[in-house]
């Protein structure tokens, strides 16, 4: 069978360069009855998908239906929603879409959209819903017009129309479906619930948890109102609470003991809601240090431990603690500047390397500048060796921060501990004996404050630390 050459380039040309995706998307609009690939061609998608950086505006996304472009711009928020556009949205539940689109609206809410401040009432919202669905038709009707006056020209010549069609017919549904919502929307019901807490002797701390329901429509402020009576008479105060995200506001200036009624109502685009009254129904300011018969923890407590003090040593605690009589010479007072001279002395009993046990540290400084020893250490000296269970007392060590000048005292009262059996006398005797060395060392008795907490390190060391600032060193 024989054919000609003509017929063979013919076939040649008509068997071009075709990419396989353009074959599918030819032959699913085949199969679909729909138009030609060159008329698809022209048109611009209903829903484009664009990055979110690509939107100058928020506006510009929503106006364009692209939930993932306005869930990217929002992201901080974490508006949780599904995709937009495409037949998939299309499949999802009207229910599921509402929720969808409430979440968008407080999600915009909360990052910072407030209430337009010209249109105050329904009415005028709805006179400018309404001029807006009527001038996306219009222009609808007048690209249309125009699209047939170009129906002559070329593809290219019609793409722009065909862009602007597809805007302003998104444009239409969107403003449609505005008033549709805006004419389903009911006025604000009650806040859930609203709870007070007394803050102080002059305030009161309001709480307020959203209403809850699918006809609210976006709640975009709260009233907080108070009052001495029940029935709201005569209204004290009634500010206003913009912020939505946790609602909350603080009433100051009241007068302490005074019992005070609050009420707080919700507030959209259809107006004021009832309002809920709290719970409890109402608070008095107060504060715990006026209430009678109550006495203050922070009143004379240097006083009652100096009283404990000097009870621990009256008479008839001598059985365990025979206290020396002879008070100390004023020649064999230690000084702080003795002490200091004892630090580079090579007879001081201070620990050079550190083994597994307990020790104890003391840093004296000065701005910057740290008391060392002659082995440019600071002064250490040993509480116990290979032992760890020491620890335990250490807040009873951090007492012992109060009451310096009592160590001898107590070192004496547990001086039987040292042959007892008793691990906690034993332990607590070590500090003490660790605390009288390093006293007698340094030559003085304040060894500061001590550090909140035990340092250890790999090998198991563990080093009680005080702290003590010279504001004017020796």
């Amino acid at each position: 069978m024989s054919v000609s050459t003509g017929n063979r380039l013919q076939r040649r040309r008509s068997l071009g360069p075709v990419s396989p995706k353009r074959i599918y998307r030819n032959l699913s609009v085949r199969l679909r009855g729909g138009e030609s690939s060159v008329a698809k061609e022209t048109d611009v998608p209903r829903h484009p998908r664009r990055p979110a950086s690509a939107y100058q505006t928020l506006w510009e996304a929503v106006e364009n239906e692209d939930t993932l472009a306005v869930q990217s711009l929002l992201s901080r928020d974490n508006i949780h929603c599904g995709g937009g556009g495409g037949s998939s949205t299309r499949e999802r539940g009207e229910k599921k879409e509402k929720n969808c689109e409430r979440e968008k609206e407080r999600g915009v809410n909360r990052a910072g959209a407030s209430h337009n401040p010209v249109l105050c009432r329904p009415a005028e919202w709805a006179l400018k819903l309404d001029a807006l669905v009527a001038l996306a038709g219009k222009r609808v009707e007048e690209r249309k017009n125009e699209l047939v006056k170009k129906a002559g020209s070329g593809p290219q010549a019609q793409v722009e129309v065909h862009r602007s069609i597809c805007l302003w017919s998104l444009r239409l549904q969107l403003y449609c479906r505005m008033r549709r919502n805006f004419q389903n929307t009911e006025l604000p019901g009650p806040p859930s619930h609203v709870s007070i807490l007394v803050t102080s002797a002059s305030s009161l701390y309001v709480v307020i948890k959203e209403p809850e329901g699918d006809a609210i429509g976006l709640i975009t402020r709260y009233r907080v109102e108070w009052s001495t009576s029940a029935s709201f008479k005569r209204i004290l105060g009634s500010p206003q609470v913009l912020e939505t995200k946790n609602p909350s506001y603080s009433i100051k200036g009241l007068t302490t003991g005074v019992h005070y009624f609050v009420r707080v109502s919700c507030y959209n685009v259809r107006g004021w809601g009832p309002p809920q009254c709290s719970t409890p129904v109402s608070a008095a300011p107060s504060s715990w240090r006026e209430c009678i018969g109550v006495k203050s923890q922070f009143r004379n407590h240097e006083d009652l431990v100096r009283k404990l003090l000097e009870d621990a040593r009256e008479p008839h605690y001598k059985g365990f603690c025979i206290e020396s009589s002879k008070p100390q010479s004023p020649s064999k007072r230690l000084s702080v500047s003795r002490g200091i001279k004892q630090l580079f002395h090579s007879a001081t009993k201070f620990v050079r390397l550190l083994q597994r046990g307990v020790y104890l540290a003391t840093v004296f400084y000065h701005k910057e500048n740290i008391l060392v020893t002659a082995e440019d250490q600071i002064p250490l000296v040993e509480i116990q060796c290979c032992s760890t269970s020491i620890i335990h007392d250490f807040l009873w060590f951090a007492k012992l921060s109060c009451a310096w000048q009592q160590v001898p005292w107590l070192q004496q009262a547990l001086s039987s501990a040292h042959s007892s059996s008793s691990s906690l006398l034993q332990n607590r005797h070590n500090i003490l004996r660790a605390i009288s060395q390093l006293q007698s060392s340094l030559g003085t008795m304040q060894l500061g404050q001590v550090y909140y907490e035990p340092l250890k390190d790999r090998q198991g060391n563990v080093l009680l630390v005080t702290l003590k600032e010279f504001p004017n060193p020796p």
